[in-house]
């Protein structure tokens, strides 16, 4: 069980916000190089479609989104198209869990995500 006051507060509010669970396949999102990539990459968006998801609600999905190998647990953004509108208009909606650029010495170029919605009502659930 998470003990902390302040980090189950946090967590409470992120998932109160609006944290999209039914983005269709084709949807555009956006996603960024970062936390655990290099600071190269620091502020770096990459957009990409949604290509499937798995689970009710969805708990994994796989896009075209290009991340970097050690972009693990790096944000994705539903409604890419909104991007351009600011921060204010970003909808929290993966982490970056695996990057899948080769596969059997070929280029496959998709991402593996994991939704944030069910690994924050697991979190809180304890």
């Amino acid at each position: 069980m998470i003990t902390s006051f302040g980090f189950v507060s946090a967590l409470r509010a992120l998932l109160k916000a609006s944290l999209p669970t039914d983005i269709p396949p084709a949807s555009r999102l956006a996603g960024g190089g970062i936390p655990f990539g290099t600071s190269a990459f620091l502020g770096s968006l990459s957009t990409g479609i949604l290509s499937a998801v798995v689970g009710d609600p969805p708990r994994l999905a796989l896009t075209d989104l290009r991340t970097a190998p050690g972009s693990e647990g790096g944000p994705v953004f539903a409604d890419a198209d909104a991007m351009d509108a600011g921060p204010g208009n970003w909808r929290p909606f993966a982490l970056v869990l695996l990057p899948v650029s080769w596969c059997r010495g070929e280029w496959v170029g998709f991402t593996l995500l994991a939704t944030l919605r069910p690994l924050l009502e697991d979190a809180l659930r304890g």
